[in-house]
């Protein structure tokens, strides 16, 4: 694709700036997701005809950060911001025998247990999820509890 080229100047502060979801920073957004899709599908379908049961792990750390100010405390974001950072992807590609088992890590804390569980050849428990967030203007850790917009301190 047009523009995949990869960004030599890492210090550019265009490449944190993201804009408007639907301006230009969502376009530049678009773009450089169908570049990585791209890379990725030519990378996966390299490890399969190497190895057919390879286990293959896609995973993002938060999903996309238009529209929030991170300067302002978590007790004012709202539900829709929560939602969408919170957002993420967790793809798995298992080999045949441990697919069969129906098995998915449906949140990002089990897929390691899904994964080494395939490997040993067991089902290991999985846990609950939870959203752990950094506040930066109250410096301290949140938990949040993305489906209600509860917070609170992760160790309270």
């Amino acid at each position: 694709l047009e523009g995949c080229a990869l960004r030599e100047d890492l210090t550019d502060p265009e490449i944190d700036y993201w804009g408007e979801a639907s301006g230009e920073g969502g376009e530049q957004y678009g773009q450089a997701v169908k570049c990585l899709n791209r890379s990725l599908l030519r990378t996966i379908d390299r490890i399969e005809a190497r190895d057919p049961n390879a286990i293959i792990v896609i995973q993002g750390d938060h999903g996309p950060k238009f529209g929030i100010e991170f300067h302002r405390p978590l007790s004012d974001w709202s539900q829709e911001q929560l939602d969408a950072r919170f957002a993420i992807l967790n793809a798995q590609r298992m080999p045949a025998a441990c697919a069969a088992r129906g098995e998915r890590a449906e949140l990002a804390v089990n897929t390691f247990r899904l994964v080494l569980g395939c490997i040993v050849g067991k089902r290991l428990p999985l846990l609950s999820g939870r959203e752990l967030m950094s506040d930066l203007e109250a410096g301290e850790v949140a938990e949040i509890e993305v489906r209600t917009g509860h917070r609170r301190t992760a160790n309270g």
